[in-house]
């Protein structure tokens, strides 16, 4: 009985230090979110666009960029990250082939949108969430989209 006594006490002490109406953090769970726009042109059977896979943890995040290369796509990881878990903001940048590439935006539950630019210039980004991959689409249907952007390589 003094065991659950001093439980019950120590509960409402607790209780009594955690401010009237506090509540969790809002954050982002864990988890791998993966943002693309990647298909195959049917004309010259090679794919295009991009893809960007956002890995959370607890224990770091961490972002692959890809865009398509003839039959593949060629993934890079980010060098720089930075990710706003209230505002959702997110930055990366990486070097690719061309030269520094950084990407400035937003990553909602279901689209990555914001700017990319490089040396020639900056240019709107807009990718879907996916579940799976899309690449062995052809382009016509995902040009019909009206949410894709004119991101293609």
């Amino acid at each position: 009985m003094r065991t659950a006594t001093v439980i019950l006490a120590s509960s409402l002490a607790l209780a009594a230090t955690v401010p009237f109406g506090a509540s969790a953090k809002p954050g982002w769970l864990t988890g791998t979110f993966v943002y693309a726009n990647l298909c195959t042109d049917p004309d010259a059977g090679r794919l295009e666009g991009r893809r960007v896979t956002l890995r959370r943890s607890p224990n770091g995040n961490g972002v692959l960029f890809e865009t398509a290369a003839g039959d593949k796509t060629a993934p890079i990881a980010a060098d720089a990250l930075s990710i706003d878990d209230t505002t959702q903001q997110i930055s990366f940048t990486v070097e690719s082939a061309d030269g520094p590439l950084h990407f400035q935006g937003t990553a909602a539950a279901d689209v990555l949108a914001g700017t990319i630019s490089s040396g020639s210039g900056e240019q709107p980004l807009r990718l879907r969430r996916v579940l799976r991959s899309h690449e062995r689409e052809s382009c016509q249907a995902a040009r019909l989209d009206p949410n894709a952007t004119g991101s293609v390589n």
